[in-house]
């Protein structure tokens, strides 16, 4: 019988080689924000607060949360609060930056990315461990009765999708929630990285909140969004906030990562981080086309590109439309880069034919998008330039961080030799008589940028 050597491969039960593990141990701190006091979020224009990142300490953004409470007044005799929960719609943006300008993440347009990318990328898991007492974007736990669309027609799958609308349960009474807001959700951005970072100089985050017809509505009836909405009037008060950061409490893992900035020899502090750039485009008439150009201004490569469309009017009950079952937006659509089709032949998004949600399947699997009905309620198309890791793939065989991939766009040394990518959708859409189908239509684009704290010098590009 051969002995097993230090080369092989052995079983575990016939494996006994140790191994040294080093792994994070956290500490939430919290931190205040510079605006102290109740924060009053208005009705039709935003407000920002501020919170400075601590310095010295190592952290990992991914794994700290934003802590609020919030209250929404009781309306008239009859009439009852609707409120959205399957995204953060009193929050505009978020942003992390220093002092001299230097950006890691600025995420715009954040109430509409999360009702799209924020179920498109979160695992099914990770829907089903929330809970409505401290989350939104949580399972509605009922088969039909109270999750309800905007529409009022019932939801697509009982106890497992996710609640669209919190109801008031007695008409005319006052909304009152605390919410823990996980960075981790906010997809494609250092937030939801999970890695302990190093900063060598102040940084600072900064939450626009509003407008708050954004964030919640009105209707004569609890489980009838759709009977006479009203856009809220008055202004929503914010409580009790605080950023609670988790700091790494292992201290040799700390002094290793303070020594990559502060002392870099052949292990400099570089890590590859996404960065979103959103836009929104007002369209109208049957054909509608976008057309955007990206540069080494969103990164060095082109990583993904992901578009929705939505109802024109954001308050009331449609403030989150983007549902285009049976082509009720676009009937179909085609994308190219640098005027190359992505697609041989046009994307029908027809019930009778289907081809969106087919196309995009692949990157729903094990999504908390859990099926076609789903899917067309918070419709997007993605294009996708890595695809890690590929449909079917174990995620554990290749690492989904400080992987390189995507389209190349180089780097400022390119802007001078036009070096740039341009992606385009030409669209059809759904025109009844009298309606010009006016449409915002969302893109958000994930660029990769790489991360450089050498020194007390930071730079990302």
């Amino acid at each position: 019988m051969s002995q097993i050597t230090n080369d092989d491969i052995a079983a575990g039960e016939v494996n006994f080689k140790k191994y040294n593990y080093s792994h994070p141990t956290y500490r939430f701190r919290k931190v205040v924000a510079s605006e102290s006091g109740e924060q009053v979020v208005p009705t039709s224009t935003t407000i920002s607060t501020t919170f400075e990142i601590p310095t010295g300490v190592v952290f990992n953004l991914a794994e700290s949360y934003l802590n609020f409470s919030y209250s929404i007044p009781a309306p008239g005799a009859g009439i009852a609060n609707q409120v959205w929960r399957d995204t953060y719609g009193m929050i505009n943006s978020i942003s992390l930056y220093d002092e001299m300008g230097t950006y890691l993440c600025n995420l715009n347009n954040l109430q509409n990315y999360i009702k799209v990318v924020g179920k498109k990328e979160m695992r099914v898991t990770d829907l089903l461990s929330r809970d409505k007492n401290q989350n939104n974007i949580y399972p509605c736990n009922t088969q039909d009765t109270h999750s309800v669309l905007h529409t009022g027609d019932k939801m697509h799958v009982g106890y497992l999708e996710s609640e669209y609308l919190d109801h008031s349960t007695v008409l005319a009474t006052a909304t009152n929630h605390i919410l823990k807001v996980p960075l981790s959700d906010f997809k494609n951005t250092i937030l939801a990285l999970d890695k302990d970072i190093f900063l060598p100089h102040k940084f600072m985050m900064t939450v626009n909140w509003g407008p708050g017809v954004k964030a919640a509505f009105r209707s004569t009836g609890v489980l009838t969004p759709q009977s006479n909405p009203i856009a809220l009037a008055e202004d929503i008060k914010v409580n009790n906030l605080c950023l609670m950061i988790a700091v790494e409490e292992n201290k040799g893992l700390a002094t290793k990562i303070k020594n990559m900035v502060l002392n870099p020899g052949d292990k400099k502090f570089q890590i590859y981080i996404p960065y979103v750039t959103a836009y929104k485009i007002a369209k109208d008439k049957e054909n509608q086309s976008i057309s955007l150009t990206f540069t080494y201004e969103q990164g060095q490569r082109l990583q993904k590109v992901i578009h929705s469309a939505f109802n024109r009017v954001e308050s009331k009950n449609t403030a989150y439309d983007c549902d285009n079952s049976d082509g009720k937006k676009i009937l179909r659509y085609r994308t190219s880069i640098n005027s190359e089709p992505r697609q041989d032949f046009d994307i029908r998004c027809e019930t009778k034919y289907g081809d969106d949600y087919m196309y995009n399947k692949r990157f729903l699997r094990g999504s908390a998008i859990l099926n076609s009905g789903v899917y067309q309620y918070n419709w997007f198309h993605c294009d996708d330039f890595t695809e890690y890791p590929a449909p079917g793939e174990d995620p554990c065989a290749v690492p989904t961080d400080n992987l390189n991939a995507g389209l190349p766009l180089g780097g400022p040394e390119a802007a001078a030799n036009g070096q740039s990518i341009t992606w385009s959708s030409d669209m059809t859409c759904k025109v009844a008589a009298n309606d010009d189908m006016p449409l915002y239509h969302y893109v958000w684009v994930v660029g990769q940028k790489l991360l450089s704290c050498i020194g007390t010098d930071v730079t990302c590009k």
